[in-house]
């Protein structure tokens, strides 16, 4: 899969990785969340913060790296602990970071309300990619925990299937050609491929955003 694809490029320049992994603490600011997944069990997702409250830690990161960082994508944690060794599978945010004057792409790891790894790294999209990867500007989306649910009040994702397989979900936040998408996972599957898919936007349930390239 072409999306796939994306995340496996960025293992082939792990050379000039620049790490670094201080121990940050959410800002004052921002409250730790408890568990609001209305319906979800921590068996299936054991975060304990949606993606834009460990947006607002990985970001002081991403400003510090550069004044001009732009948040490209939410990854999946599936993908990403195969292909970059900041740490092993886990309950973690994986947060991509560029700017429009930067050669390169800051890759941020959030877990549990710290900072568990950042590095430096060449841009991880292909130049000759069939579609534009945009910029996520996330204060007007809908957050992880409000995209998942929808998928489970519509009766597309099955909290009782996931439990009983001893699965986790993973995520993934992408605009590709200015629609932004949450697509949902099932951790480790094979095929690693979305069981539902929601405009970021408005909360209607759509397609793959990559589907069509495929």
């Amino acid at each position: 899969m072409k999306q796939n694809k994306q995340l496996i490029i960025v293992f082939f320049f792990l050379l000039i990785i620049i790490p670094s992994c201080k121990s940050r603490e959410l800002p004052n600011n921002i409250t730790e969340s408890t568990r609001y997944y209305y319906q979800i069990d921590e068996v299936i997702d054991q975060r304990k913060e949606t993606a834009f409250t460990a947006y607002e830690l990985a970001k002081t990161v991403a400003k510090e790296w550069n004044l001009e960082a732009i948040l490209l994508e939410i990854s999946p944690t599936t993908i990403v602990s195969i292909n970059i060794p900041i740490v092993n599978f886990g309950p973690y945010w994986f947060f991509v970071f560029g700017t429009t004057s930067n050669a390169r792409e800051l890759y941020v790891a959030v877990s549990d309300g710290k900072i568990i790894g950042s590095f430096q790294a060449q841009p991880m999209a292909d130049e000759n990619l069939p579609y534009i990867q945009t910029p996520l500007e996330i204060s007007n989306l809908i957050d992880s925990d409000v995209a998942f649910q929808k998928c489970v009040d519509l009766n597309i994702v099955n909290l009782n299937e996931i439990n009983e397989s001893n699965s986790q979900i993973d995520y993934r936040l992408i605009s590709i050609n200015d629609e932004p998408i949450w697509s949902i996972y099932i951790a480790r599957s094979d095929p690693f491929e979305p069981i539902c898919n929601v405009n970021a936007n408005n909360g209607e349930i759509t397609e793959d955003p990559f589907l069509q390239y495929q």
